[in-house]
C-alpha cells in the first residue's frame, strides 16, 4: 500500500509549506495512514532500529575483514552498506572473498 509524505525542520515548514499548498498522488489514503502508523509503531516496539544499528555495526566489522588491493572504499550506515571497487577492476564479487 503506498504512502507519502513530506518531512523537514520546523523552520522549513513553517516557513515555505502552507496547509493545502502540497498534494501527492499516495497521500491522503486512510488505509494507507492506518497502515503506515501501525508499521512505525512496530518498528518502535521491536526495536528495529536499535537492531540495524547493532547488526550495521557488526557487518561493516566484517566487511572491513576483506583485505583486498580491489577495494577502493567502503561506507555506509546502519544496515545499508556499500564497498565500491576500483576503478579499472574487472571482477566479480568472488574475487573479493577468501
Amino acid at each position: 500500500m503506498p504512502i507519502s509524505a513530506v518531512l523537514g525542520n520546523k523552520e522549513i515548514m513553517d516557513g515555505t509549506m502552507e496547509p493545502g499548498s502540497h498534494g501527492a498522488t499516495f497521500a491522503y489514503n486512510p488505509l494507507a495512514c492506518k497502515i503506515a502508523k501501525t508499521a512505525v509503531e512496530i518498528i518502535m516496539e521491536e526495536g528495529l532500529m536499535e537492531n540495524a544499528t547493532k547488526m550495521g555495526d557488526l557487518f561493516s566489522e566484517e566487511i572491513s575483514k576483506i583485505k583486498s588491493p580491489l577495494i577502493k572504499e567502503r561506507r555506509g550506515m546502519g544496515l545499508l552498506r556499500a564497498v565500491e571497487v576500483v576503478d579499472d577492476a574487472h571482477i566479480d564479487a568472488h574475487d573479493l572473498i577468501d
